[in-house]
């Protein structure tokens, strides 16, 4: 948090974490996790083409690691905040729905899908987690999706009722 928003030195910050550079030898993933978890606070809802290439390289290159999708999940998420950018909300949901036997995984992709379309009251992004979350067998999936459909329907308040009960 102290280098919220310092987008011009959040690479050399975190750029150890991110390649095991630095004298550290390789890095562990859950550091790898936290370093992308970490680029999506410093660019909290602060979406930008480059930003988002971030992630999906580190998406192409996280070699099915859970602890580190998990990581790039959150930061998508957040750097995506409130956007409904519907390629990072696909992305996620795809994300979701492609490891539905990692509960890691498709926890933090719900998230992000939550995040991501904060406040939009998106009838398909409802619909696709409700029947998601019926399906589940996880509990944490299950628990993301609620808040995520909570975050989806923020600032709404009786247009929400419905979805509520």
């Amino acid at each position: 948090m102290i280098h919220m928003c310092n987008k011009t030195q959040a690479t050399e910050v975190l750029n150890p974490y991110l390649t095991g550079a630095g004298g550290q030898g390789q890095t562990s993933p859950y550091a790898t996790a936290g370093a992308y978890f970490a680029h999506g606070l410093i660019h909290a809802n602060q979406h930008s083409q480059e930003t988002t290439n971030f992630f999906l390289d580190g998406f192409r290159n996280s070699g099915q690691n859970e602890a580190i999708q998990h990581g790039l999940s959150l930061g998508l998420g957040l750097t995506s905040m409130a956007t409904k950018d519907p390629a990072n909300y696909d992305h996620l949901k795809n994300t979701l729905f492609n490891n539905a036997d990692s509960a890691i995984i498709g926890e933090a992709a719900a998230y992000g899908m939550g995040l991501t379309m904060i406040g939009s009251a998106d009838g398909d992004a409802i619909e696709e987690m409700l029947s998601h979350a019926a399906d589940s067998n996880h509990e944490k999936i299950i628990r993301a999706l609620g808040i995520s459909l909570a975050l989806i329907m923020y600032g709404k308040e009786q247009q929400a009722d419905g979805l509520i009960e």
